[in-house]
């Protein structure tokens, strides 16, 4: 397994991590993106994000199938929300 911390130094209770956070708000680009309760295809889906979602990147991991964010939606239903989605999501 190839993990690797990319980005930013956050805070993630899932990975026991604590530091600082950074707002960095991006939106996602796709017409549907799965937040994820981890940094994987194979983790639960916690709910769907519409494209043009604005959420703040908290740090990110680098992993087998991609580099992925720890986010927290700042508008739309899942609003509040932290979880995973991948950099492919992201409209850079």
């Amino acid at each position: 397994m190839v993990s690797m911390l990319v980005g930013a130094v956050g805070t993630a209770s899932a990975l026991g991590c604590t530091g600082q956070t950074h707002d960095w708000a991006y939106k996602t680009k796709q017409d549907l993106v799965d937040l994820r309760s981890g940094p994987r295809t194979s983790c639960d889906a916690t709910g769907l994000l519409r494209r043009g979602t604005t959420v703040n990147l908290e740090y990110g991991v680098l992993k087998s199938d991609g580099v992925w964010y720890y986010v927290t939606p700042k508008t739309g239903v899942h609003k509040g929300t932290k979880g995973w989605i991948r950099t492919d999501a992201i409209a850079w």
